[in-house]
Formats: structure tokens, C-alpha cells, sequence
């Protein structure tokens, strides 16, 4: 079962390793970040107003103590998977300096936190409702178009896992990543999405994508027929079909319009020789 390691009633100091960091396109400018304590437990921080320079020069990678103020621990309330697909609903949400210090060096050999994979089979991925949070793993069979110089850098990644292979979207600080085909991946918190009609996973702002990991997390089947996979774990949404109306309108009859008032735009259709006064809408 999952420890947690803060609380909001004491301050707490965590020894943990930063494993993702992301800046946000929000309305409020925000860093998120994605720790892994000691005891194998990952909390989300949100960091905004005057907590965002403390924390700019923090790496994804290195191991760092970092003291969590108890104010600012928030606890969800709508179940796990909440904060990018993190199963853990305790947050940490910062605006105020972060206080850390960098791990010493022994921390490297001697910090005993690990990921925790809970991997979804390409065989049954289809069988998985869009918006849901994922974890893959695969082998890389094909890198389509990179758009690294873009806005919105994106990365078209192919992987494949026995006779089923899927099209991943490495987005954001994902695509920078230097993955090769023939490498081994494994993605952790992929949301599945769908875009006209097609079905597809992207990486999220939080997304942890180990290259090349631990054999321990499991192997990577090949293909029953000894060559590429040929069934794609998604299957293309059946698309509403576009119907036009064509609308046949009956023109309109002009009408006269009768009203007498003060503002009749004709004023000369009237006349006043009966004797009515000329401020006065009605004859005599």
C-alpha cells in the first residue's frame, strides 16, 4: 500500500528523486514537477507566483531533499489517476520559495525509491476508454515526422509489442528525448486520446518514459510471424457522417406597413389637408 510521506499538519523534508518537469501553457504561469520519495511514493507539485525561481536550476534525474511546508499539502477528493495519471492523489502545490539542497553523492547507490509500472497490454488497449491514463511497453519499430522547431515540439513514435504495435506522440520536453528504432521504452502515464476519428496515445506533462529499462519490468514479445506487426492496438472510431439540409425558404411578401406614427419614413404619403395637426400621428 502507498505511504505518504508528507502531511498537513507538520512539515515534512523528502528525500527524492525529480523525475519529470514541465512548464505549463496556463493562464497562471506553473511548473510542474513529478518526485519519487525513497519509500517508492510520487507526488505532483504544482509551482506558480513566487515559488518559480526556486526551483528553476532543479534537473530531472538528480536526487534532492526538499522540505514540504504542511500548508501546502492538498489532498484529492476524486479518486486516484487525478494529477496526470499519478496514482497517488496528494499534492503539493507551492507559492512561496521551495526550500532544497542537492542530495550528497552517495545518495546515487544508495536511494532505494523505484518506479512502479502498471503496464496495459497492446492486445487490449482498444478495450480502454479516451482520456484514460496508460502505461506501455515496447519496442521502437519506427520514428515518423519530428517537429522540434515548432511551438509545440512533436515527435511521431511507432512501438510495437509481440503481434500489436501502437503510434505514440512524444510531446512537448518528451519529444527532445534521443530515442533510436530496435530501443526498448517504457512509458509511464501516456493519456489515450482520440483526433478525427483515429485513435492515439501522447504523452502528457508528466509523462516518465524510460529508455532501455530494467529487464525486470518485463519483456518485449516478437511478432508471431517473425516480421513487423501487423494489428494496430487502436482501431479508427467510427466517424458521424456529415449531412447537409438543404433548406427550401418560401420568399416573403412585402407588406405595407400601416402604422401611423410620428416616424413614418414617408412622410409624403400623408396629407395633412383634412386639417390634422401636423404633431399629431392621427386625422382629425
Amino acid at each position: 500500500p502507498m505511504t505518504n510521506e508528507v502531511s498537513p499538519f507538520k512539515n515534512k523534508t523528502l528525500l527524492a528523486r525529480l523525475l519529470v518537469k514541465s512548464e505549463t501553457s496556463w493562464s497562471t504561469p506553473t511548473t510542474v514537477m513529478r518526485f519519487l520519495s525513497e519509500g517508492s511514493t510520487e507526488y505532483c507539485f504544482f509551482v506558480s507566483d513566487a515559488a518559480m525561481d526556486s526551483v528553476k536550476n532543479m534537473q530531472p534525474g538528480r536526487i534532492y531533499s526538499v522540505t514540504v511546508p504542511f500548508r501546502t499539502v492538498k489532498a484529492g477528493d476524486v479518486g486516484p489517476k487525478k494529477y496526470f495519471g499519478m496514482s497517488n492523489d496528494v499534492a503539493v502545490r507551492l507559492k512561496h520559495p521551495l526550500q532544497h539542497s542537492l542530495a550528497p553523492p552517495t545518495a546515487a547507490t544508495t536511494f532505494t525509491g523505484t518506479v512502479s509500472f502498471d503496464f496495459t497490454s497492446l492486445s487490449t488497449l482498444d478495450q480502454v476508454d479516451d482520456g484514460s491514463y496508460v502505461d506501455l511497453l515496447g519496442r521502437i519499430v519506427q520514428i515518423d515526422a519530428t517537429q522540434l522547431m515548432s511551438a509545440f515540439p512533436k515527435k511521431a513514435v511507432t512501438i510495437a509489442n509481440g503481434d500489436y504495435y501502437e503510434n505514440v506522440e512524444f510531446l512537448g520536453n518528451h519529444a527532445a528525448l534521443g530515442v533510436v528504432e530496435d530501443q526498448v521504452v517504457a512509458c509511464k502515464g501516456l493519456q489515450l486520446k482520440s483526433w478525427k476519428c483515429t485513435r492515439t496515445c501522447t504523452t502528457t506533462l508528466l509523462s516518465y518514459i524510460s529508455l532501455d529499462p530494467d529487464a525486470g519490468l518485463g519483456k518485449v514479445a516478437e511478432a508471431s510471424t517473425g516480421e513487423s506487426p501487423q494489428k494496430k492496438a487502436t482501431q479508427s472510431k467510427d466517424c458521424p457522417r456529415l449531412t447537409t439540409l438543404l433548406i427550401t425558404m418560401r420568399p416573403r411578401r412585402w407588406k405595407r406597413n400601416t402604422s401611423r406614427t410620428p416616424w413614418d419614413p414617408c412622410p409624403r404619403q400623408r396629407s395633412w389637408s383634412a386639417g390634422a395637426s401636423p404633431r399629431s400621428p392621427w386625422p382629425p
